[in-house]
């Protein structure tokens, strides 16, 4: 069947925003906005740069316990390394979560609701439907963020995304169908 031509396959409206959102992943209350086509890139330079600057604060904070010049501080410093243990756990989950997404070409919007989805009636749990291969998934991550769009000086235009093929879960082709095929079933 044909796609409509609004809203554009795997747009999706954002509520707290009032917008519609190409590639729609969700919206993140700590940035204030929607991730999607245009800034998904960015969101995981973000997850990326926090991170390695929590795991940095939680080291040096470790290290404070051990030094001998603080008696008295110790227990704040404690105290401070566990928090930013804890929140470097959650940013370093996140991270993980949206290499994955940024791997097989998903959004956290069809990962959590592929049941509700239209276009993605048919499909099982990490079918995968929109993978182009690891290359090209991470081409089109990194090349339609509108900041890399700007500085190649080009004009920002969305993906123009059509319904995923049957996917055949018999076929010998495993590398694209990872999680089910003719020699094995995970999941």
């Amino acid at each position: 069947l044909p796609w409509p031509e609004w809203p554009p396959m795997r747009a999706g409206y954002c509520g707290p925003t009032r917008r519609w959102v190409h590639t729609y992943d969700h919206f993140c209350p700590f940035v204030g906005t929607a991730v999607g086509e245009r800034n998904r890139f960015r969101f995981w330079v973000y997850l990326l740069a926090q991170t390695i600057a929590l795991g940095q604060t939680a080291t040096a904070a470790g290290h404070a316990i051990a030094w001998d010049d603080i008696s008295e501080g110790r227990e704040r410093a404690a105290f401070l390394f566990v928090t930013l243990g804890v929140l470097f756990l959650v940013c370093f989950g996140f991270m993980c979560f949206h290499t994955f997404l940024l791997l097989t070409n998903m959004t956290t919007h069809e990962f959590l609701a592929a049941s509700t989805l239209d276009y993605l009636h048919g499909t099982e749990d990490f079918d995968l439907p929109f993978s182009r291969g690891l290359f090209r998934n991470v081409l089109v991550f990194v090349s339609q963020d509108g900041l890399v769009t700007w500085l190649r000086r080009a004009t920002w235009r969305p993906v123009a995304w059509s319904r995923p093929a049957r996917i055949d879960r018999e076929s010998e082709d495993w590398w694209n169908n990872p999680w089910q095929n003719k020699y094995w079933s995970c999941c």
